[in-house]
């Protein structure tokens, strides 16, 4: 027999089938080199049926690390399972991060506690009314009645016009950011300006009136002109949109021409306008911006303007929207008359 023939024997035999314990035979300790894994090799066959004979055997040979693997599973069902099911099983992982839940339970919070932008302006109509009365009729009461009342009661007098001063400090934020929600609502923009230049003009004699000695000094403008550029800044913005240089030189006329007006605010007012509307895609940092410069120029108690802004929940609210407008020359009026009129009377 050649050496060739002899191998190609050899070979043959190694592949023959032959039964389980067949005793003598040459090819068994390479068939079956693990005689005590019968049952395991079948367990693992039917578990992996795509595998290769040779990857059975070590599965057979290996048999703790199926099991192992089963329990490893049993303990992390979800983990080759579909990401959704992942984000069920991890619920801080994925998508589903800190941020966007922190702002669910916002949004959340704002739906069932929040306030409309009726009760929005309410608050900063009464707050104004609030800041109106202490500077013209409170202001002149402790102006009249300087030299006959006591030392304490005039320093009362005088703690009771610096807080009602304070407490009117927060309707103006509120003002600017009902602009800027105005502006991005409204259905007809020209229509909303001519509204609010209309009421500027009606409104600037009695704010003169009632704030200036009842005098009409036009040296100063309404809050209804600070909010008319605002208002037409923000028109300009949106105009020139994409062309930032253009839209930096409206933004920087408009607050140099509430300098020049002179208007309640001055440029200041139209920039915090401009703030609220460049940081309007995130409440946090519109609230927080807004707060932060107004701390700067008022300081407290203005920025606790923002927290009804922040509260805030986009709805309109039952609103009787032509009695806001007319609130501002009226309660203006008002006020004139009793300072410059009703009030020295009583005091006679």
């Amino acid at each position: 027999m050649t050496p060739s023939s002899a191998s190609s024997e050899a070979s043959a035999s190694l592949n023959r089938s032959v039964p389980a314990g067949a005793a003598g035979d040459p090819g068994r300790d390479h068939v079956d080199p693990f005689p005590g894994d019968d049952s395991a090799t079948r367990q693992n066959r039917a578990a992996f049926p795509g595998d290769s004979s040779a990857t059975r055997q070590n599965n057979a040979a290996f048999p703790g690390i199926d099991s192992a693997m089963q329990q490893n599973n049993a303990a992390f069902p979800v983990v080759d399972n579909a990401p959704g099911q992942n984000d069920a099983a991890f619920p801080g992982d994925g998508n589903d991060s800190l941020g966007m839940r922190i702002a669910s339970r916002v949004e959340s919070f704002r739906e069932h506690f929040g306030i409309s932008g009726a009760v929005l302006k309410t608050i900063a109509v009464v707050s104004m009314f609030i800041d109106h009365a202490g500077a013209s009729l409170v202001r002149h009461y402790i102006t009249l009645s300087a030299g006959h009342v006591t030392p304490e009661q005039l320093a009362f007098y005088k703690q009771v016009y610096y807080y009602m001063r304070r407490i009117g400090r927060l309707a103006f934020p509120i003002f600017c950011f009902m602009i800027v929600e105005g502006f991005l609502h409204t259905k007809n923009l020209k229509k909303y300006l001519s509204r609010m230049l209309l009421f500027a003009i009606i409104s600037e004699f009695p704010f003169d009136y009632a704030l200036h000695h009842g005098q009409a000094l036009f040296e100063k403008q309404n809050v209804y002109f600070t909010l008319l550029i605002g208002l037409l800044v923000l028109a300009g913005i949106r105009a020139f949109y994409g062309r930032i240089p253009l839209q930096l030189t409206v933004m920087v006329s408009g607050m140099i021409l509430a300098r020049l007006l002179k208007t309640d605010y001055s440029y200041k007012g139209v920039f915090i306008i401009e703030l609220l509307y460049i940081t309007r895609f995130t409440r946090f940092w519109q609230c927080a911006c807004g707060a932060s410069f107004m701390q700067y120029y008022e300081k407290m108690p203005t920025p606790l303007a923002f927290v009804p802004i922040w509260l805030y929940n986009g709805k309109r609210g039952r609103q009787h929207k032509m009695l806001y407008y007319f609130f501002y020359p009226g309660h203006l009026l008002l006020l004139g008359l009793l300072t410059w009129h009703v009030l020295p009377a009583l005091l006679r």
